[in-house]
């Protein structure tokens, strides 16, 4: 994939909203780190010791734990990230995800994360927090709505 394709991929994404031209030409430059899955691969496995954060550029995703292999907890679509607690907290991966259909994502491994302008990474951290505060927020609502 080509870097003009790649930021044309990430120009359509709202997590780099807030990411200059410059910087979506730094991280289209990771062409290395743009993978793509088949239907059903396996992207992130639960327990595994990897620190590297997906965004996802096309397709979708299910996130399911070992516990209850068949329960979706969640699916995740083009602009939605998984493994930013691994990223930020460098602790065990706490759930499965695996490709629903064919799927492009954006990889950024730990120690590369590290190496961005610290503007950049700023950048990735803020949005981060929004995401974990969204995904808490949904998770409060649920179970409030259980309680009822």
């Amino acid at each position: 994939m080509e870097t003009e394709q790649i930021i044309s991929l990430i120009d359509k994404i709202d997590f780099f909203l807030e990411f200059t031209q410059e910087e979506k030409k730094v991280v289209a430059g990771l062409k290395s780190n743009i993978q793509k899955f088949q239907p059903n691969e396996q992207i992130i496995k639960q327990a595994e010791a990897d620190f590297s954060v997906f965004i996802i550029l096309r397709g979708s995703v299910a996130i399911t734990k070992n516990e209850h292999p068949d329960l979706v907890l969640n699916r995740l679509k083009p602009g939605d990230v998984f493994g930013e607690m691994s990223l930020l907290a460098k602790r065990l991966r706490s759930t499965n995800v695996i490709a629903e259909g064919e799927t492009i994502a954006l990889k950024i491994d730990g120690e590369y994360f590290e190496k961005l302008d610290l503007a950049v990474q700023n950048k990735f951290k803020d949005k981060f927090i929004e995401i974990l505060i969204k995904r808490l927020d949904d998770m409060n609502e649920s179970i409030s709505k259980l309680l009822r």
